[in-house]
């Protein structure tokens, strides 16, 4: 169980550096131009409208939003495989 605790860790750090790294993307290269970058680190729900980037913005925001929600899907997996597995053994 180990090995499959490893693997989840794995891919629940994997999902965090996509969306970090879309994150930043959509910041430096797909901001609107009324918008500076402290208004984007301020309203980190910012990043979930569209609206809020560029018209170039939509790969980058569709992988943000896959990271993401990859990010805490595969941790609330590993939470309740823990959990299980304490209650097992």
């Amino acid at each position: 169980m180990g090995v499959l605790i490893g693997l989840m860790a794995l891919a629940a750090l994997g999902c965090w550096l996509l969306a970090a790294g879309s994150a930043l993307e959509l910041m430096v290269y797909h901001r609107r131009r009324d918008r500076g970058v402290l208004w984007y680190a301020v309203r980190g729900f910012a990043f979930w409208s569209r609206g809020n980037f560029g018209p170039s913005a939509g790969g980058a925001h569709g992988r943000f939003r896959i990271g993401f929600i990859g990010f805490f899907c595969t941790v609330i997996a590993m939470a309740l495989l823990l959990l299980l597995l304490d209650e097992a053994g």
